[in-house]
């Protein structure tokens, strides 16, 4: 169990690290230019270190059964924690 909670860290820690350094959002106004139209907010993702996004969508893909395996495990604590209460 301690090795999937730090699996789980280490994955969080780097989704982090990736979102921190790789990606900025921007969020733009529509319809700026017309008085009686609704504004409109839109975010826009853009990517500002192209090779640190390649590296980390490679290495999601590569552990991708992982954390499917890790997901699989919280669904059953889960159920575990429900049966208990």
């Amino acid at each position: 169990m301690q090795n999937i909670e730090e699996y789980k860290q280490a994955v969080g820690d780097f989704v982090q690290f990736v979102v921190k350094h790789a990606l900025v959002a921007e969020k733009i106004e529509g319809s700026r230019f017309h008085p009686l139209k609704k504004q409109y907010t839109y975010t826009i993702i853009r990517v500002i270190n192209e090779k640190l996004d390649r590296l980390a969508t490679g290495i999601m893909q590569n552990q991708f059964s992982q954390l499917d395996i890790l997901r699989r495990v919280d669904e059953i604590n889960g159920m575990v924690v429900n049966l208990l209460h």
